[in-house]
């Protein structure tokens, strides 16, 4: 029986071996595999870090993905508004929330669309978007006389509308009297019983009601 080999041959054989079946093997394949996929990262890639994460919110369906090399990787880099072509930051550690917030006020936005945004605070302290709403104008009116006692013919004014619409909001409708006393009885009708369920989820057996008798604009004895 002819001698074993040297274990010194045969680590560098075998060590030759795998250089070039792990290494050149499988470097020519994953080069391959890259330029036929074509996939590029959306993300950048860190130590520890998955590649390649999907953009899953909506706000880059009006925005354009800037990529560039970095240390020789492809990397999302920025991202172009689709509407004003403003280039913000788009590299996957700086989130989304700046590019939805940049939509609130993009002009070019709102000259395509027509619409008229305008920024308001919210209860919490948060920016949110304010919009015109025809229906909102006519409840605020009904609390507006109801508080002030005003005629209900005050919405179809002309001096309210000049007001109105020169001051605040051109795109403001005159509201007839007969819309605002219809107006005015669905809100109290509403807010009655609002009132009900409260009380009834509150197990309130009796509630005291104390009416007082004044003298109004006209005169009149209510």
């Amino acid at each position: 029986m002819p001698p074993p080999p040297p274990v010194g041959v045969g680590g560098a054989g075998a060590g030759a071996d795998v250089g070039v079946g792990a290494g050149a093997g499988a470097g020519a394949d994953t080069g391959a595999g890259g330029a036929a996929d074509g996939a590029v990262p959306d993300s950048v890639s860190h130590a520890g870090e998955k590649r390649g994460r999907p953009c899953t919110s909506k706000v880059w369906d009006v925005y354009e993905k800037l990529f560039k090399q970095i240390n020789g990787k492809t990397v999302r880099y920025g991202a172009k508004c689709l509407h004003c072509k403003s280039v913000l930051s788009g590299f996957s550690n700086s989130g989304t929330g700046h590019l939805s917030q940049h939509l609130l006020t993009c002009r070019s936005k709102k000259k395509k669309s027509g619409a008229e945004s305008i920024l308001s605070f919210d209860a919490d302290g948060s920016v949110v978007s304010w919009e015109y709403s025809p229906d909102v104008a006519r409840t605020q009116l009904c609390r507006l006389i109801a508080k002030l006692d005003l005629p209900l013919g005050f919405g179809e004014t002309n001096e309210f509308n000049e007001y109105i619409q020169i001051a605040h909001n051109p795109r403001f409708t005159p509201v007839s009297r007969q819309t605002t006393t219809r107006d005015i009885a669905k809100y109290f009708s509403e807010h009655r019983d609002d009132l009900v369920k409260y009380l009834s989820s509150n197990s309130v057996n009796s509630v005291g009601l104390t009416s007082d008798i004044w003298s109004g604009p006209q005169g009149m004895f209510r």
